[in-house]
């Protein structure tokens, strides 16, 4: 996994899994990640490699990001979604 900074060249890189990983497997890919290291960006230290699982995201987490320069826009998008019984646009 430490790999993928140098294929890449990504300053971050993000995986999301279906499932949930069981605590052994979670810890290697911690201890993998943690490989990869952190960046900083506008004074926010964060890991290079995140992981998260769907229910991970359904539940409301998110991938750590460093804030964006002022004007840049905002981070993370969250689409609405239509009402139910309502045509999608």
């Amino acid at each position: 996994m430490s790999r993928i900074n140098q294929l890449y060249y990504a300053d971050m890189a993000g995986l999301i899994l279906m499932r949930k990983l069981k605590p052994r497997r979670k810890a290697t890919f911690t201890r993998e990640m943690a490989t990869v290291g952190e960046m900083k960006a506008n004074g926010k230290r964060c890991p290079r490699l995140q992981l998260l699982s769907v229910p991970d995201i359904l539940e409301g987490r998110r991938f750590e990001l460093p804030d964006a320069p002022a004007g840049c826009g905002s981070r993370q998008t969250q689409l609405s979604l239509p009402a139910e019984g309502s045509p999608c646009p």
